[in-house]
């Protein structure tokens, strides 16, 4: 084997390692339990389904939910998302640990990817360092693993793709590699919406290639229909109307500007995160410095990094890779900050590092240590993440094998959104093998300043309402209408009372369901 594919394979291997096989308890949490069982399917007529039922966020809610209508600025539209969910369903059932490990496989080939992309523009020795930082970056820290996040990565994975079988294009001329690469954007568009600037991006990237506006044309124009098409099918089941509140702001320039206005901290974090300093503590937990320290640091690497653009003779694509970065972490710009919104733009910004710290000796020693450091705070945190889902999961099993719940309906009260808010019918259903009984959620906004040292929770039951009651309103209260107060009522509606419900709820400081 030359050197090429034995530094991908061990890139592959210490990710898959490092990040991968430790968490053998992983678990399920959230939305995670709707978009698995939604897969539990037995016809092509189910199969078939997925392309055509719009908004899969309704697959995670409770039968009593409210549901808004679609439109095309509101809701996701994923279909292929439960496509590549259904052979690890039938394959791994209810094991979290084996969707946590394809989820690592991608991540882990999406580096290889880069790796191999970064091979054309910079040495061995940092191309190899820079696709680990990619692998081992701490934006990933808060949702890598996350079942309904492997879309993400598999996103990645193909766009990478796409780019290595368009340069190949580029530079033999052979037609079927360009009719693979257009073949493949249908499996991300219709899988997550980010990809929707591909076409943009290859216009841009085949000119500068090239100089030719006409082979710019050319090839792009497949992306383009491509992506008109997506357009077209979200479109037809998502009616454009004036609710635009995934969006986060209406389509007009007033709108806009306020909205940008203010999101002040979206766009510092942004930076912050895309420059792998999400490890720095935040202001709970070093108060009075860790804004110093931030705005030190920050200020320090980006002038490093302006001074080294300045001394760079490849402005052009220095330029472009920059740019290639926020076109493809358009959602953390656009909309609102998530960490995980700037995953496909990050092999962009170290391609950008790449260009920057070409044959720059001190750069790869410093990448060298903080490399290593990376990782143990990744395997740090993913220990933490471990243990909480785990115990989320859990939780469900064990509910499901209490005798109160056999052969009944469930009405959830109260539980930690955080955890709960979505998915919890379906993992019943899915735990306990049975959807007969429809399963119900109430939730209330309760707000923990503190560890708690016991449950500061009373329930007590008036005829068919409950009543919330906090015992110590200084660590644990309620939010009604974004006014603090001590107790909390839910009155159950007749629509529910007619499946004569067993009624649970969590204890907030045993971290368990407890059953009324």
């Amino acid at each position: 084997m030359n050197k090429k594919t034995v530094l991908s394979i061990l890139i592959f291997a210490l990710i898959f390692i490092i990040l991968g096989l430790p968490h053998q308890n992983w678990g399920f949490k959230t939305d995670d339990f709707g978009n698995l069982y939604h897969c539990n399917i037995s016809s092509w007529a189910e199969f078939f389904k997925f392309f055509y039922e719009g908004n899969i966020e309704i697959v995670w809610l409770p039968p009593n939910a409210t549901t808004h209508p679609q439109a095309f600025f509101c809701g996701l539209f994923r279909p292929l998302s439960f496509v590549y969910y259904l052979p690890q369903f039938f394959l791994f059932n209810t094991c979290a640990f084996g969707y946590y490990l394809v989820t690592i496989g991608f991540h882990a080939l999406a580096a290889v990817l880069l790796f191999n992309l970064l091979l054309m523009i910079t040495t061995t020795s940092l191309a190899f360092l820079l696709a680990l930082l990619f692998g081992f970056h701490p934006s990933l820290y808060n949702w890598l693993g996350w079942t309904s996040a492997q879309s993400y990565f598999i996103e990645i994975v193909i766009v990478l793709s796409i780019i290595h079988l368009l340069i190949k294009y580029l530079k033999t001329e052979k037609i079927w590699l360009y009719w693979a690469a257009l073949g493949l954007y249908p499996c991300t568009i219709f899988l997550k919406e980010a990809s929707i600037v591909l076409p943009f991006w290859v216009l841009v990237g085949v000119y500068l290639a090239t100089r030719k506006v006409s082979t710019a044309l050319k090839i792009s124009s497949g992306f383009w229909i491509v992506a008109c098409g997506y357009l077209l099918a979200r479109l037809s089941l998502f009616p454009l109307t004036s609710n635009t509140s995934t969006l986060t702001f209406e389509p007009t320039l007033a709108s806009f500007c306020k909205r940008m206005s203010s999101r002040l901290f979206d766009f510092v974090t942004y930076v912050v995160d895309m420059l792998g300093l999400s490890w720095l503590p935040n202001s709970t937990q070093l108060p009075g410095y860790s804004t110093i320290i931030k705005f030190s640091l920050l200020s320090a690497i980006i002038i490093c990094l302006l001074w080294l653009f300045i001394k760079n003779s490849q402005k052009k694509w220095a330029l472009f890779l920059l740019w290639s970065t926020l076109l493809f972490s358009w959602p953390a710009l656009l909309m609102h900050y998530q960490p995980r919104y700037i995953y496909l733009g990050l092999p962009f910004f170290i391609a950008l590092l790449a260009v920057l710290l070409n044959r720059n000796k001190i750069a790869a020693i410093l990448l060298s240590i903080l490399i290593p450091c990376n990782a143990l705070f990744l395997h740090q945190k993913l220990n933490v993440r471990e243990k909480t889902l785990h115990h989320i999961t859990s939780s469900f099993q064990e509910l499901v094998k209490h005798p109160a719940t056999h052969n009944r309906s469930i009405c959830f009260l109260g539980l930690p959104g955080q955890w709960f808010h979505e998915g919890s019918a379906q993992a019943v259903w899915w735990f306990g093998d049975d959807a007969t009984y429809p399963v119900f959620q109430i939730d209330l906004d309760i707000v923990i300043s503190e560890l708690l040292d016991k449950n500061y929770i009373t329930i007590t039951q008036k005829s068919n309402t409950f009543i919330f009651t906090s015992t110590n309103p200084e660590k644990l209260w309620f939010l009604i209408n974004n006014k603090k107060a001590s107790t909390a009522t839910i009155a159950i509606d007749a629509s529910i009372q007619k499946y004569n419900p067993v009624y649970v709820t969590w204890n907030y400081y045993e971290k368990k369901f407890v059953v009324l």
